[in-house]
Protein backbone atom coordinates (compact mmCIF):
# COMPACT_ATOMS: atom_id res chain seq x y z
CA UNK A 1 0.00 0.00 0.00
CA UNK A 2 1.41 3.42 -1.10
CA UNK A 3 0.26 5.84 1.28
CA UNK A 4 0.88 10.14 0.50
CA UNK A 5 0.35 12.18 3.72
CA UNK A 6 -1.13 15.27 3.68
CA UNK A 7 0.22 17.16 6.98
CA UNK A 8 -2.15 20.16 7.44
CA UNK A 9 -3.23 22.04 10.62
CA UNK A 10 -6.53 21.70 8.98
CA UNK A 11 -7.49 25.29 9.66
CA UNK A 12 -9.90 25.01 8.14
CA UNK A 13 -8.89 22.04 5.42
CA UNK A 14 -10.36 23.25 1.93
CA UNK A 15 -10.77 22.41 -1.70
CA UNK A 16 -6.78 22.77 -2.61
CA UNK A 17 -6.37 19.78 -0.24
CA UNK A 18 -9.16 17.75 -2.06
CA UNK A 19 -8.19 18.62 -5.41
CA UNK A 20 -4.48 17.94 -4.66
CA UNK A 21 -5.50 14.49 -2.94
CA UNK A 22 -7.74 13.72 -6.31
CA UNK A 23 -5.02 14.45 -8.65
CA UNK A 24 -2.44 12.26 -6.71
CA UNK A 25 -5.16 9.23 -6.83
CA UNK A 26 -6.36 9.62 -10.92
CA UNK A 27 -2.66 10.16 -11.59
CA UNK A 28 -2.11 6.26 -10.04
CA UNK A 29 0.97 7.76 -7.62
CA UNK A 30 -0.61 6.31 -4.84
CA UNK A 31 -2.83 3.95 -3.50
CA UNK A 32 -4.60 6.56 -0.80
CA UNK A 33 -4.14 9.56 0.83
CA UNK A 34 -4.42 10.01 4.55
CA UNK A 35 -4.96 13.76 5.30
CA UNK A 36 -3.40 14.05 9.23
CA UNK A 37 -4.63 16.94 11.04
CA UNK A 38 -1.88 18.18 13.81
CA UNK A 39 -3.24 18.41 17.27
CA UNK A 40 -0.85 21.05 18.61
CA UNK A 41 0.84 22.92 15.87
CA UNK A 42 4.91 22.77 16.43
CA UNK A 43 5.38 25.93 15.34
CA UNK A 44 2.74 27.26 18.18
CA UNK A 45 0.12 28.38 15.45
CA UNK A 46 -3.43 29.35 17.03
CA UNK A 47 -5.78 26.71 15.96
CA UNK A 48 -9.45 26.18 16.33
CA UNK A 49 -9.99 23.06 18.33
CA UNK A 50 -9.21 20.12 17.55
CA UNK A 51 -12.30 18.60 17.90
CA UNK A 52 -14.04 20.92 14.89
CA UNK A 53 -10.64 20.42 12.58
CA UNK A 54 -11.00 16.71 13.27
CA UNK A 55 -14.86 16.64 12.28
CA UNK A 56 -13.72 19.05 9.19
CA UNK A 57 -11.24 16.35 7.63
CA UNK A 58 -13.77 13.41 8.22
CA UNK A 59 -16.11 15.66 6.20
CA UNK A 60 -13.99 15.69 3.29
CA UNK A 61 -13.41 11.86 3.38
CA UNK A 62 -13.85 9.83 -0.05
CA UNK A 63 -13.23 6.99 -1.65
CA UNK A 64 -8.75 6.54 -1.42
CA UNK A 65 -9.20 10.15 0.82
CA UNK A 66 -8.91 9.11 4.27
CA UNK A 67 -8.92 11.60 7.57
CA UNK A 68 -5.99 9.89 9.98
CA UNK A 69 -5.76 11.23 13.65
CA UNK A 70 -2.76 9.83 14.53
CA UNK A 71 -1.45 12.85 16.12
CA UNK A 72 -3.67 13.26 18.12
CA UNK A 73 -2.24 10.16 20.00
CA UNK A 74 1.57 11.36 20.18
CA UNK A 75 2.35 13.22 23.30
CA UNK A 76 3.71 17.06 22.97
CA UNK A 77 3.73 18.88 20.38
CA UNK A 78 3.29 17.48 16.61
CA UNK A 79 6.70 17.36 14.61
CA UNK A 80 6.45 15.26 11.34
CA UNK A 81 10.02 13.08 12.53
CA UNK A 82 6.83 11.79 15.33
CA UNK A 83 4.74 11.48 12.87
CA UNK A 84 6.55 9.22 11.05
CA UNK A 85 8.06 6.83 13.40
CA UNK A 86 4.53 5.97 14.33
CA UNK A 87 3.17 5.54 11.19
CA UNK A 88 6.18 2.82 10.31
CA UNK A 89 5.97 1.54 13.43
CA UNK A 90 1.84 0.81 13.35
CA UNK A 91 1.39 -0.11 9.11
CA UNK A 92 5.40 -1.66 8.62
CA UNK A 93 4.17 -3.20 5.44
CA UNK A 94 3.13 0.64 3.62
CA UNK A 95 5.34 2.73 2.06
CA UNK A 96 4.99 6.29 3.14
CA UNK A 97 5.20 9.78 1.34
CA UNK A 98 4.72 13.20 2.47
CA UNK A 99 3.14 15.96 0.59
CA UNK A 100 4.53 19.12 0.57
CA UNK A 101 4.81 22.25 -1.67
CA UNK A 102 7.69 23.82 -3.44
CA UNK A 103 8.00 26.55 -1.34
CA UNK A 104 9.31 24.41 1.91
CA UNK A 105 12.31 23.52 -1.04
CA UNK A 106 13.11 26.52 -2.31
CA UNK A 107 13.24 28.56 0.53
CA UNK A 108 14.62 25.31 2.22
CA UNK A 109 12.63 25.70 5.38
CA UNK A 110 12.79 21.63 5.63
CA UNK A 111 16.11 22.31 7.37
CA UNK A 112 14.25 23.25 10.02
CA UNK A 113 12.19 20.42 10.90
CA UNK A 114 13.41 18.87 13.97
CA UNK A 115 15.81 15.75 13.27
CA UNK A 116 15.43 16.72 9.41
CA UNK A 117 18.77 14.11 8.69
CA UNK A 118 16.82 11.47 10.49
CA UNK A 119 13.52 12.04 8.59
CA UNK A 120 14.76 12.48 4.98
CA UNK A 121 16.09 8.56 5.60
CA UNK A 122 12.31 7.55 6.93
CA UNK A 123 10.24 9.02 4.14
CA UNK A 124 10.17 9.95 0.42
CA UNK A 125 8.39 13.92 -0.32
CA UNK A 126 6.37 14.42 -3.30
CA UNK A 127 6.85 18.02 -4.18
CA UNK A 128 3.83 19.86 -5.55
CA UNK A 129 3.83 23.14 -7.35
CA UNK A 130 2.82 26.37 -5.36
CA UNK A 131 2.71 29.69 -7.31
CA UNK A 132 5.57 31.89 -6.90
CA UNK A 133 7.88 28.96 -6.22
CA UNK A 134 9.48 27.58 -9.34
CA UNK A 135 12.15 24.87 -8.64
CA UNK A 136 13.83 22.50 -11.49
CA UNK A 137 15.47 19.69 -9.95
CA UNK A 138 15.17 19.42 -6.28
CA UNK A 139 18.79 18.47 -5.05
CA UNK A 140 17.90 16.01 -2.58
CA UNK A 141 17.03 12.60 -3.49
CA UNK A 142 14.41 12.30 -0.60
CA UNK A 143 12.56 14.67 -3.16
CA UNK A 144 9.80 13.79 -5.57
CA UNK A 145 8.93 16.71 -8.32
CA UNK A 146 5.37 16.14 -9.33
CA UNK A 147 5.65 18.27 -12.30
CA UNK A 148 1.99 17.32 -13.80
CA UNK A 149 0.49 17.89 -10.12
CA UNK A 150 -0.71 21.53 -9.15
CA UNK A 151 -1.09 23.18 -5.72
CA UNK A 152 -3.70 25.93 -5.19
CA UNK A 153 -3.76 29.11 -4.56
CA UNK A 154 -6.32 28.27 -1.64
CA UNK A 155 -5.43 28.88 1.42
CA UNK A 156 -7.33 28.70 5.44
CA UNK A 157 -5.99 32.22 5.86
CA UNK A 158 -8.04 33.17 3.14
CA UNK A 159 -11.03 31.15 4.32
CA UNK A 160 -10.45 32.55 8.00
CA UNK A 161 -10.59 36.21 7.03
CA UNK A 162 -13.53 35.74 4.68
CA UNK A 163 -15.37 34.50 7.35
CA UNK A 164 -14.51 36.97 9.75
CA UNK A 165 -15.07 39.59 7.11
CA UNK A 166 -18.93 37.30 6.48
CA UNK A 167 -18.06 37.00 2.83
CA UNK A 168 -18.98 33.71 0.70
CA UNK A 169 -16.31 30.79 1.34
CA UNK A 170 -18.66 28.30 -0.95
CA UNK A 171 -15.81 27.97 -3.54
CA UNK A 172 -13.18 27.81 -1.40
CA UNK A 173 -14.25 24.54 1.07
CA UNK A 174 -16.34 21.70 0.44
CA UNK A 175 -20.27 22.33 0.81
CA UNK A 176 -20.15 19.93 3.90
CA UNK A 177 -17.23 21.83 5.39
CA UNK A 178 -18.51 25.41 4.54
CA UNK A 179 -22.25 24.49 5.96
CA UNK A 180 -20.32 23.74 9.37
CA UNK A 181 -18.24 26.11 9.47
CA UNK A 182 -21.40 28.56 9.27
CA UNK A 183 -22.85 26.35 11.84
CA UNK A 184 -20.04 27.11 14.05
CA UNK A 185 -19.91 30.79 13.70
CA UNK A 186 -24.00 31.25 14.26
CA UNK A 187 -23.60 29.58 17.54
CA UNK A 188 -20.66 31.36 18.57
CA UNK A 189 -18.67 27.97 19.15
CA UNK A 190 -15.73 29.67 17.01
CA UNK A 191 -14.92 33.01 16.40
CA UNK A 192 -12.08 34.04 13.86
CA UNK A 193 -9.84 36.82 15.20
Amino acid sequence: MRVACLGTSANPPHLGHLRLSRQLLKNKLVDEVWVIPCRKHSFDKPLLPWKHRWKMVKLMEEPGIRACNIEKNIPGKNYTIKTVRFLRRWYPTYKFYWIIGTDIVKTEDYKKWKNWPELKKKIKFLVVSRSGYKIKKPKDKCFSLLKNIQGSYISSTLIRRRLKENLPIEHLVPKKIANYLKYLKKHNLIRYE
